[in-house]
């Protein structure tokens, strides 16, 4: 067999071969990339977005707290509504009412392709925030 032929034979010696190659890597690389981008993208907008939920969900508290005629256990069961329709979860023993303000503790986890699924790293999608609202 003539150089040609056996350049024929084996793909990874000839130009097709080459291409191939380099657009297999190229799409590996992009998709690494891709992967990193939306993970770290989605802990960012986690980690800032779940501020202003935990403040949103205090607002609707006080806003019970201001109606009076509620128990705290009600208001309670608000606060783990409320955040449970926010994606995330009420922290446990977080809620304080005082005259003139409530406090309360939320948590969500952040949605991500591999961070979360990986033991030693899945805390970094999680977040948690304090939220706070005047009361009337």
């Amino acid at each position: 067999m003539s150089g040609v032929d056996n350049a024929r034979m084996n793909p990874t010696q000839n130009e097709q071969g080459v291409v191939l190659t380099w657009l297999l890597q190229i799409a590996l690389v992009i998709a690494i990339v891709g992967t990193v981008l939306f993970d770290a993208g989605s802990i960012a907008w986690n980690y800032f977005g779940v501020d202003s939920t935990a403040d949103d969900i205090a607002l609707e508290l006080s806003d019970m707290v201001d109606g009076g005629g509620t128990t705290t256990a009600e208001i309670e069961a608000e606060a783990k509504r409320l955040a449970k329709e926010s994606g995330g979860r009420y922290v446990k023993g977080s809620l304080v009412i005082t005259e003139d303000q409530v406090t309360v503790g939320f948590k969500r986890e952040a949605t991500t392709l591999v961070v979360t699924r990986v033991g030693p790293i899945s805390d970094w999608g999680k977040a948690e925030a304090t939220g706070s609202a005047p009361t009337s």
